[in-house]
C-alpha cells in the first residue's frame, strides 16, 4: 500500500459542500434531472473542478499494466492539483489480490472508492452491492448493472464491462491516456460528490 497525501484532509464534506453535477440536466418541462439508476449519460467535462478539495479517494489498482498506470498518473495528477487526498492500496493482477486491494480500501473509511480500469470490474461488480452506504467510481470501466452507489466514467475505447458482459464497442488500450483520466475523475468526482451515482458517465470525443 502507498500513500499519496495531496492535501490536509476535512473532517467531512457536508450536503451544502457538494459540487454540482456535470451530468446536463433536463429543462423543467421534461421532468426531474436526476437520470435513471444504469443508464449512460453524455458528461459534460467542467471548465473547473469545483471546490473538491479534501475529498478523500481510496483508489484499487489492480496490476502494473500500462492502462493502470497511465489511468493513475491522470488520478495523481488531478487530485494533486485540486486537494485531493488519495490513498492507493495495490494489487497484483489476480482477483484474490483485487478483493484484497478492495477491501483495504474500504477500511480507510473514504469518501469514494475508484477501481481503475477493466481490472477491477469483476470484484467492484461484486462487492459494490454489498456495501451500498459507500460510494464507488470506476474510471475507463463500468458494471454491467450497477446498484445506485456506483458510478463509471468510459469513453470510446475504454468501456469494459469486465468478464460478465461485452464492452460497448472495441477496446483501445491507447485510448487510456493520463489526459483522459483526469477528465475522467474530474467528471466523476464532481458527480458523485453532487449526490448523483447509479450511472455510466460517457466523456465525449
Amino acid at each position: 500500500m502507498t500513500l499519496t497525501a495531496c492535501a490536509a484532509p476535512d473532517l467531512g464534506i457536508s450536503t451544502a459542500e457538494r459540487t454540482a453535477s456535470p451530468v446536463p440536466s433536463r429543462s423543467a418541462s421534461a421532468g426531474p434531472s436526476q437520470p435513471e439508476p444504469g443508464r449512460t449519460v453524455e458528461a459534460v467535462v467542467p471548465a473547473h473542478a469545483g471546490d473538491v478539495r479534501g475529498v478523500r479517494l481510496a483508489v484499487v489498482i489492480p496490476d502494473e499494466r500500462a492502462t493502470s498506470r497511465a489511468l493513475l498518473e491522470g488520478l495523481r495528477g488531478f487530485a494533486a492539483g485540486n486537494g485531493l487526498v488519495v490513498e492507493e492500496f495495490v494489487a497484483t493482477g489476480d482477483a484474490a489480490s483485487v478483493d484484497a486491494a478492495f477491501t483495504q480500501a474500504l477500511a480507510a473509511e473514504p469518501h469514494i472508492v475508484v477501481g481503475l480500469g477493466a481490472g477491477t470490474v469483476d470484484v467492484f461488480a461484486y462487492n459494490s452491492s454489498q456495501w451500498l452506504d459507500q460510494d464507488f467510481l470506476l474510471l475507463g470501466a463500468q458494471v454491467a448493472e450497477p446498484t445506485s452507489n456506483v458510478c463509471a466514467v468510459v469513453w470510446e475505447g475504454a468501456t469494459s464491462r469486465g468478464s460478465g458482459a461485452p464492452a460497448d464497442g472495441d477496446l483501445d488500450h491507447t485510448a487510456v491516456a493520463p489526459s483522459r483520466a483526469a477528465e475522467a475523475v474530474s467528471v466523476g468526482v464532481a458527480t458523485v460528490m453532487s449526490g448523483e451515482s447509479g450511472i455510466v458517465l460517457h466523456l465525449p470525443e
